[in-house]
């Protein structure tokens, strides 16, 4: 460059008033927003990662719910039983048991298991209250 281009520079340098620091500021904001715009990109990978991790723990939440209900059904299927058809198959044999009895003209009570098959029943009974209390619990779990 010449004299003459360099006065040129110079001279219109001197018309136009630039403000440095301004442009400091400027700049200043302008790596403050460059900086915050990358650990955006931060925020928004660690809410995916999270939105991620519920949706998982959500459906195995509910997996596991819906096995809780079915074994629900099947526990309520057991308390019936428990109460009236262990009974009942109960009550069929000892009128086989009591016939048989007859027969041979023997008493009931000489006939071996009979006592177990009476015992039997209260922890049928004891069996399905328990069973009960437990259904309750897990039917408020289910929800």
């Amino acid at each position: 460059m010449n004299k003459r281009e360099l006065s040129k520079v110079f001279s219109r340098l001197a018309k136009e008033e630039v403000n440095l620091g301004t442009h400091r500021v400027e700049l200043t904001i302008i790596m403050d927003i460059q900086k915050y715009l990358k650990s955006a990109e931060g925020y928004f990978d660690e809410a995916i990662d999270s939105e991620n991790e519920l949706a998982e723990y959500t459906s195995e939440i509910e997996n596991t719910k819906d096995l809780l209900r079915r074994s629900i059904e099947n526990a309520k299927k057991e308390v019936q039983y428990l109460k009236t058809g262990m009974k009942g198959d109960i009550d069929e044999i000892k009128n086989r048991a009591s016939k048989a009895a007859g027969e041979l003209g023997i008493d009931l009570k000489d006939i071996k298991g009979m006592k177990e098959l009476e015992a039997l029943i209260q922890e049928g009974k004891l069996s399905a209250k328990n069973l009960e209390n437990q259904i309750k619990f897990a039917s408020k779990e289910a929800k």
